[in-house]
């Protein structure tokens, strides 16, 4: 089986070079380089014909599919959010608008960013 993938340019170190390649070019931070380098060599290390082989290759596709270079213009001012709210959304007879969870997540995204993650998307927010 390895004498036909060599053949067919399929070659297990050449996967792996091509992810270090990539991973040298994602401009992940720090930790993240790390993390992705260090489940890397456990891929190197398990094989391909590991089943796990096919849930770390799709971790470091998600790593790699990540803008770290980008930066988006996006305003996550609290105070600004609810007074766009107030301004969108106002309801007659003082009630509040049930925009509250937009409002929460603008609260909890500044946070989740420094701490180098994405807020999570659901299907409510």
């Amino acid at each position: 089986m390895e004498s036909i993938r060599k053949e067919l340019g399929e070659d297990e170190n050449d996967l792996i070079a091509e992810y270090e390649k990539k991973i040298a070019e994602a401009g992940m931070p720090e930790e993240v380089a790390e993390q992705a380098e260090r489940e890397l060599r456990r891929l190197e290390r398990q094989g391909e014909q590991s089943p796990e082989s096919s849930m770390i290759r799709s971790y470091l596709d998600w790593l790699l599919a990540v803008p770290w270079k980008e930066r988006s213009e996006e305003k996550l001012d609290p105070k600004h959010t609810q007074e766009v709210l107030d301004e969108d959304h106002a309801r007659p007879g003082g009630r509040e608008a049930p925009d509250h969870r937009v409002h929460r997540r603008a609260q909890a995204a500044p946070g989740a960013r420094r701490r180098g993650r994405q807020p999570r998307q659901t299907a409510r927010s």
